[in-house]
């Protein structure tokens, strides 16, 4: 088992790896998209900009969030757990 979950650990860090160069690689299109979701307050957007805004909002939160979490558990995958001692009863 523990080969297992080291493997998986492995691909979840490949994916959250191939989700940070996804993000670095876009970088200028994530500030234009933060820019443009600002542009939101000012009243001179249409209704479709606005939903383009919120949608490029919403995909870079999730794109986020899911790198996050797949190093969190890649890492704790990892780990090398620590052994219990087992007392006999």
């Amino acid at each position: 088992m523990t080969v297992f979950k080291k493997g998986f650990g492995v691909v979840l860090l490949m994916g959250a790896a191939i989700l940070i160069l996804t993000f670095v690689g876009q970088i200028p299109q994530v500030f234009s998209d933060v820019f443009g979701f600002c542009a939101i307050f000012t009243g001179r957007l249409g209704s479709s900009q606005i939903d383009e805004a919120i949608g490029h909002i919403i995909y870079w939160t999730i794109h986020v969030f899911l790198t996050i979490v797949l190093l969190k558990y890649g890492v704790k995958f990892i780990r090398k757990q620590p052994e219990t001692k087992k007392f006999n009863q």
